[in-house]
């Protein structure tokens, strides 16, 4: 039986460059379906998913961002 309604997501990803953009538009994509979206991710990108309508969350643990991965 499909489940119907809103539901919530969790993307967790590093500020690594590639990553980024394509999981912003799923994001956006998501939110504009009336879905509730949440980030973990590297304080860097909280500007732009924030900017899209998710809530943000940083890494506590995570190292910070390197200049090159």
């Amino acid at each position: 039986m499909p489940v119907s309604g809103p539901r919530r997501f969790l993307f967790v990803l590093p500020d690594a460059g590639g990553n980024v953009p394509p999981t912003v538009t799923v994001a956006r994509r998501l939110i504009r379906r009336g879905h509730q979206v949440r980030v973990l991710g590297h304080a860097s990108l909280r500007a732009c998913f924030e900017a899209v309508g998710c809530a943000f969350a940083p890494f506590r643990l995570a190292p910070a961002k390197p200049e090159r991965w």
